[in-house]
């Protein structure tokens, strides 16, 4: 549950540019939820597994990009 501040903070960082790091597809899942109405088709993305850019896919996102979840993948 995010209350107002939180869900002010992760707007702007939607908008900001910056990439997103998912490592859950529950996590991609609660975006509606936790955000409703965002539009992420602008949002990078990077999803440590098929699965979850398939969700992100689903949820909107269009800049994906999977990775390995290492340190050195991520970066």
């Amino acid at each position: 549950v995010w209350d107002d501040a939180t869900r002010t903070h992760a707007d702007r960082l939607r908008a900001s540019g910056q990439p997103w790091l998912f490592s859950s597809s529950e996590s991609v899942n609660n975006l509606p939820r936790l955000l409703p109405g965002a539009d992420w088709s602008q949002v990078p993305a990077l999803a440590t597994h098929d699965r979850i850019a398939q969700a992100l896919r689903a949820q909107g996102f269009q800049h994906i990009r999977v990775c390995r979840p290492t340190p050195q993948d991520v970066a």
